[in-house]
């Protein structure tokens, strides 16, 4: 009887040791108290987790060794657990059991159950099964900082795409960020301006860091924020007290309560650096990988937002920029109709009086200086027109040559000289008494110098006085235009240069004009390598424009400009046929060159041109452009193949492009002249070919 006991206690004890030999090599921990509650047995998972810091552990009182691995409180919670197991044989569950331990400085999670069993000896014990779930709960609330970085990422996204404030997006990013900071950490987020020279706090540090640092300046002498602009990498301060660099910079910290501050350069696609995000901690610390991680994203996700935001900014600018050209424009239509309708109504009226003159040579007279001027007031305006659409499209040309800028200045006073005498005012010249040559086109600085003129004689009032000054100032020829007429207000000399700008806009405007002058000589003089410049003490206090133009230091011109006057007609009598579909200006024009003793020859068409160009036998060919059946370039291609010498064949045409210049050389023309021509300058042609 006893040796079958014997036998029995030895196969328990050899069932007990196989179980724990599987047991031993678990994933999970396991250990047990005897009913001495000392830790009896405990496999290898229990000793490397739990108990890791208990040595020796077997057979050591189990209070003791619970008191070793964690806090007092928590200990004797453990200690009751396991004796109300052992006393009463009710098990115990824990599924998440999160404490910080008290041999570590750390916080760990476990899942435990308790169950009596009986030992081998017959005595009651309890098992312990536990799990280490201290990663799954990291993993765990690393996905539910996942979750909230997303959802604050997510409304500030949204709420920068609604339109907020640049501000209240980045704040949201911040509010989020502050969450995962340690040690009461702070950040904020700056703008870098579009300069790139300075940049600017927006959110995170409140409205008197804002003040305090206002534009702070981005280059190599600066400090955190504007240097790392600079640099474009991250620039970590564990402590600003101990860096030299921050000497100059330390009432900032001081002021702001900061020892360790680091900045990250905010970059958007494609490289550009845009702003700043900052983090401060009031000790000294070192930047450790979660608060790279935090930098990394909230850059990324500032990055979108500011791209949004800039993007926002501009469709701003572009849509201010379009109402406004479109205000220009209309205001500049509502302009041209006036302009063009004053000299209309005159035109009109000229007709009528010459219809009602009945021979009457003076009214006669009088109608057709009316025509006269007032077409010759149309002509310039539809060539201000046109020299702007060539200027804003590259395609003016300049004919430069070598000319005295004193020859310039007489064709422009010239030109101008009609407006001096209908307003009664006074023009003051002073020329040096040495010649000042120049390299330029002399057609478009004397429009230049003429615009300048016609611009101080339209706003000065009757009986004024305007000074043209011309000198020589290091090597440099300045020119100088005032009157003591009406002035230009201070916000108005920004915008002066800009075409269609109208600076007079009342109802009893008396000023005419498009505003496209000085828009004109702005470009010119560019063209010129020169500059201009507008200046006035204010409204009443007249103006003067600055031209400065570069001058060709020890020479002169070599062939002087050929002077302007009026043609002379003393010019041999010419068969002449005219090309053009309009009836009237074909008719007009023969007319005109007939009472000047030409033998004239007319047709409406490009046939009837290529026709009667046979028939006729002309000296000189006047075809428009833009006929039916045939259009001008055909026309001349087939009168040149037909005819090759022994006439001129001249272009009269709408079309003044310089693609259409181009054109009527390539189909035959030897000149290409712009309607309306005056008889003056067709007479000129005439004389010179």
């Amino acid at each position: 009887m006893v040796n079958e006991h014997e036998h029995l206690a030895e196969s328990v004890r050899l069932n007990w040791e196989s179980l724990f030999s599987l047991v031993e090599r678990a994933p999970f921990g396991l250990y047990i108290i005897d009913s001495t509650f000392r830790i009896s047995l405990m496999n290898a998972e229990s000793k490397k987790r739990a108990f890791r810091n208990v040595n020796p552990v077997i057979g050591r009182d189990f209070a003791e060794a619970i008191r070793v691995l964690w806090p007092e409180d928590v200990a004797v919670s453990i200690i009751n657990k396991f004796r109300h197991t052992l006393d009463s044989g009710e098990p115990f569950f824990s599924l998440d059991y999160i404490e910080p331990r008290a041999d570590i400085d750390a916080v760990e999670a476990y899942e435990w159950e308790l169950h009596r069993i009986t030992l081998p000896d017959g005595k009651y014990g309890v098992v312990c099964y536990f799990y280490d779930s201290t990663q799954l709960r990291e993993s765990e609330q690393a996905l539910r900082r996942n979750e909230t970085w997303l959802k604050g990422q997510k409304e500030a996204f949204m709420a920068s795409i609604n339109g907020a404030p640049l501000e209240e997006s980045l704040d949201m990013l911040i509010r989020c960020a502050i969450n995962f900071m340690d040690d009461g950490g702070r950040a904020s987020f700056f703008l870098l301006n579009p300069e790139g020279k300075t940049i600017n706090h927006v959110t995170g540090m409140g409205d008197e860091y804002t003040r305090a640092i206002g534009d702070f300046p981005v280059g190599p002498d600066s400090i955190g924020c504007g240097l790392a602009a600079h640099r474009g990498t991250p620039l970590i301060y564990p402590d600003v007290d101990a860096d030299p660099d921050w000497t100059r910079h330390l009432w900032i910290a001081r002021r702001f309560d900061f020892r360790a501050t680091w900045s990250f350069p905010v970059r958007i696609t494609g490289g550009k650096i845009v702003g700043t995000f900052c983090m401060y901690y009031r000790q000294p610390r070192d930047a450790v990988a979660r608060d790279m991680e935090i930098a990394s994203t909230l850059t990324n996700a500032a990055a979108v937002i500011m791209v949004h935001h800039l993007a926002m900014q501009e469709r701003i600018r572009t849509e201010q920029f379009l109402r406004e050209a479109d205000h220009r424009k209309n205001e500049f239509l509502a302009l041209l109709a006036h302009e063009l309708r004053n000299p209309l109504a005159a035109i009109r009226n000229a007709g009528q009086i010459l219809l009602r003159a009945n021979g009457d040579a003076q009214t006669s007279r009088l109608a057709a200086e009316i025509l006269n001027r007032q077409v010759d007031h149309m002509v310039r305006q539809v060539d201000d027109l046109l020299d702007v659409n060539r200027i804003t499209q590259g395609k003016i040309e300049l004919r430069k040559e070598d000319i005295d800028l004193t020859q310039i200045i007489s064709h422009a006073i010239e030109t101008s000289r009609s407006l001096f005498e209908e307003l009664d005012q006074e023009l003051i010249v002073t020329l040096p008494t040495d010649s000042i040559c120049i390299h330029g086109d002399p057609i478009r600085l004397t429009q230049v110098i003429s615009n300048l003129l016609n611009n101080a004689s339209k706003f000065t009032r009757k009986g004024g006085k305007i000074w043209l000054n011309i000198e020589l100032v290091n090597y440099v020829a300045v020119i100088r235009v005032r009157d003591n007429g009406i002035g230009i207000a201070e916000s108005d000399l920004k915008q002066i240069f800009e075409m269609f700008v109208q600076l007079d806009k009342s109802l009893e405007r008396t000023r005419n004009g498009l505003g496209l002058g000085l828009a004109l000589v702005k470009s010119l003089v560019d063209m010129h390598d020169g500059t201009v410049e507008a200046r006035s003490e204010g409204t009443g206090c007249g103006s003067e424009f600055v031209i400065t133009l570069p001058v060709l230091s020890g020479r002169v011109p070599a062939h002087p400009m050929i002077e302007q006057g009026g043609a002379s007609n003393n010019v041999d009598s010419l068969r002449i046929l005219i090309a053009d579909d309009n009836l009237d200006s074909a008719n007009s024009l023969a007319a005109l060159l007939e009472l000047i003793g030409h033998e004239i020859e007319v047709a409406h068409d490009g046939l009837e041109a290529i026709t009667k160009a046979e028939a006729f036998d002309p000296d000189l060919i006047l075809l428009d452009i833009g006929m039916p059946e045939v259009n001008g370039y055909e026309a001349a291609r087939r009168i040149r193949k037909a005819r090759k010498e022994g006439f001129k064949l001249v272009a009269l045409t709408g079309m003044s492009q310089e693609e259409d210049r181009r054109l009527s050389l390539e189909a035959g023309f030897d000149a290409h002249l712009i309607k309306p021509v005056d008889l003056a300058s067709l007479t000129e042609f005439l004389i010179r070919n």
